[in-house]
């Protein structure tokens, strides 16, 4: 039995063998590149949706796509680093994600916005 979760470490048996056993629950984790504060890197929000993804994972057996690190932060663009893409494009990024799941038997998905 395959209990990979990460779909971009698996090979596209695994995941059709994934499905067979009834695994089509995906987590999508979304964050952003910005700011917070001093004390914490620009991914933090990446790194939280990520941990919260691996831990539901591991305990439903869903598989989890690789995380999405940009979103819209155009509150944050004063400050170095921080990357800004606009909500249509994020939404539009996120229907092909669906859109390509669906196909190959996905049928319940959890997006995760660290």
């Amino acid at each position: 039995m395959n209990r990979k979760i990460w779909i971009q470490e698996m090979t596209w048996k695994e995941v059709e063998e994934a499905l067979s056993e009834g695994r089509d629950v995906i987590i999508i984790p979304i964050g952003s590149i910005e700011q917070h504060g001093y004390h914490l890197p620009l991914g933090s929000d990446t790194y939280v949706a990520i941990a919260l993804a691996e831990d539901a994972a591991l305990k439903t057996g869903a598989l989890i796509t690789p995380p999405i690190w940009f979103g819209w932060s155009p509150h944050h663009m004063a400050l170095p680093g921080t990357i800004n893409i606009r909500p249509e494009v994020l939404i539009e990024f996120l229907y092909d994600i669906l859109t390509s799941l669906i196909k190959h038997g996905f049928r319940k998905f959890v997006i995760i916005n660290g």
